[in-house]
């Protein structure tokens, strides 16, 4: 069946270390609980968390023939995505990422990226990738870690998105961010030349301090509100329509572009015209079931996944609120076993109404802008 949804981008096997101590040193002796193996990587886990919705997606990356290929191909299977655009590169590796899950909730990782480093525009939209997958059903194609990619940064990633909108020139392009490491600039740009293609982009906190360069990561923690928006409009200025902003237990922030004067851009990329223009709120994060052993694996690609759900939707038709707390619910049902297990086969709609009657983490002070609820 043709998706709704295609993930693009890097992938890997996640070896889980679940339960893992926090390392005192570098060299100390750190003992786990347990080894499980998880489909890991932007497109498996978007993929992931987007088939748990009910929304039919199917996932575009390079994997190795090695063994570790057959058991990513296997993971997807069994979680309900469709895996008949993987592209098997017998030259190369399946990545592989090592995740030790520490008790205080954080995660460590250690990762080969394998395959990933052969890919290309060409090898990802080949001729019968797109024959099979492009067609006037696909509401979204989503691409994953530029940063990691050697191949699909700067203008190997506009032409991407260029290609994608050729093919499927209603579908919406969005955008999740990880492994910057150094502030984007006009002379090495990673993201600069696609942002104006994009409708939604995700990144952390601590990411999108680098890239912009308007706060060092360290300081992502104590940021106030009034800091933390110019850093967020950072992506709505270089072209992105909405930007999602990811804080951990503190919430997240939301941005929309252009003013209410200005339709242009919101309907270029296929979002509702009636999106909030020039928005930016904060929404706290909601809280997992009392007890329940919190896994954060996976999070922040389950949280653009409700992002994506909601779009899939209504193109943003209900507010931005709306599809913030979209990738808040998104985040919980991934995280939170409790609450999956209470909601089997939902939609992002039915655990939309659920989220209404759930708690928040309260913010820390000064998170809060002004006149927030």
């Amino acid at each position: 069946m043709p998706p709704q949804v295609i993930c693009c981008g890097l992938s890997c096997v996640d070896m889980q270390l679940h339960e893992c101590d926090v390392p005192q040193t570098l060299e100390s002796i750190v003992r786990f609980g347990k080894t499980t193996f998880a489909a890991g990587g932007s497109a498996p886990q978007t993929a992931r968390a987007l088939a748990a919705l009910s929304v039919q997606t199917s996932a575009l990356t390079v994997i190795g023939t090695d063994p570790h290929g057959d058991t990513l191909r296997n993971l997807l299977i069994s979680s309900g995505v469709d895996v008949s655009t993987l592209i098997r590169d017998a030259s190369s590796g399946t990545a592989l990422a090592v995740l030790p899950l520490f008790s205080d909730g954080t995660r460590g990782c250690f990762v080969t990226l394998g395959a990933n480093v052969s890919a290309t525009v060409d090898s990802l939209l080949s001729r019968s990738v797109v024959a099979e997958a492009f067609t006037s059903k696909l509401r979204v194609f989503h691409f994953g870690y530029p940063h990691l990619m050697p191949n699909l940064r700067g203008t190997n990633l506009r032409r991407l998105f260029e290609h994608v909108r050729e093919v499927a020139p209603n579908a919406l392009l969005t955008l999740d961010v990880n492994g910057a490491d150094e502030q984007e600039t006009p002379e090495n740009p990673i993201l600069l030349p696609a942002l104006e293609l994009v409708a939604a982009v995700h990144a952390n906190l601590e990411e999108a301090c680098t890239i912009s360069g308007l706060a060092s990561p360290t300081t992502a923690a104590s940021l106030s509100a009034k800091d933390i928006e110019p850093i967020v409009r950072w992506f709505t200025n270089h072209g992105a329509e909405i930007a999602c902003i990811t804080c951990g237990k503190d919430g997240m922030f939301a941005a929309t572009g252009g003013s209410e004067t200005d339709p242009d851009n919101i309907e270029k990329q296929h979002l509702s015209p009636v999106l909030e223009r020039g928005a930016f709120i904060y929404r706290s994060a909601l809280d997992v079931t009392v007890a329940t052993k919190v896994n954060a694996s996976g999070a922040g690609d389950a949280f653009i996944g409700g992002v994506i759900a909601e779009l899939v939707d209504t193109r943003g038709s209900r507010g931005i609120r709306r599809v913030a707390d979209a990738g808040l619910v998104g985040a919980l049902y991934c995280i939170d076993s409790s609450f999956a297990k209470a909601n089997p086969s939902p939609t992002i709609a039915s655990l939309l109404e659920k989220a209404d009657g759930l708690s928040r983490i309260p913010p820390r002070a000064g998170l809060r802008p002004p006149g927030a609820d």
